[in-house]
């Protein structure tokens, strides 16, 4: 488990976190919070809510993220990872018991194409199925399945397709794996028109005839 961490001016709040997932701007060296599992009593999880929400006029929030100790635990990491707010986000909540209650804080590219900036994650480590649905949910160009190992790999080779830092704090998400996806629809028709060019992507009357042929 981990915890995350604010401070401004007098207030302190710090919260469970078993799930983080950040994205490392490279132009400004920092990492920036694209998705949060938080679990805490109420009023905590409604200041970092409020927090985020204030952070939309001021830009230079930082969360710092850290090991939460077990009871008992005397040796571990107490290392600290600063985490900026970037953009918008939208969250949620539901009490868990009498105590607890749990949120949720997604960034609003998350499953969301703004401005040619999309993340999207994959639970069950499928990335390039969850690749698939998202080209074809917020992009013109027509795509097969069968070509999106290639287009995966040139998304890549080409910094269209970044990965994601997930820090999973239970153990909970072993598979879980997310990118950044950034590329225009002109961008994505030019990559599609040569493969198909250089034969790397083929046709759907050309699978067809290879899997009769077969």
């Amino acid at each position: 488990m981990k915890t995350l961490q604010f401070s401004h001016k007098d207030v302190y709040i710090k919260v469970h976190a078993p799930l983080l997932v950040t994205y490392y701007h490279a132009e400004k060296k920092q990492e920036q919070l694209v998705y949060a599992s938080i679990l805490d009593i109420d009023s905590r999880v409604q200041a970092i809510f409020a927090q985020l929400q204030f952070q939309r006029s001021d830009k230079n929030t930082t969360f710092w993220a850290s090991h939460a100790p077990t009871i008992g635990e005397k040796v571990y990491d107490k290392s600290k990872i600063a985490i900026r707010s970037g953009g918008n986000y939208k969250h949620l909540s539901q009490r868990e018991d009498d105590t607890f209650v749990s949120g949720i804080i997604a960034h609003e590219h998350v499953l969301n194409r703004v401005d040619n900036s999309l993340f999207f994650l994959a639970w069950d480590g499928f990335i390039q199925e969850k690749l698939c649905w998202a080209l074809d949910q917020y992009y013109d160009t027509p795509i097969l399945a069968a070509w999106i190992p290639y287009i995966f790999d040139l998304l890549l080779k080409n910094k269209h397709l970044e990965p994601l830092n997930v820090y999973d704090g239970t153990g909970d998400f072993p598979e879980m794996v997310g990118y950044h996806l950034n590329i225009t629809g002109e961008e994505l028709d030019t990559l599609v028109s040569e493969g198909i060019q250089s034969g790397e992507i083929q046709l759907k009357e050309e699978l067809q005839e290879q899997g009769e042929q077969a």
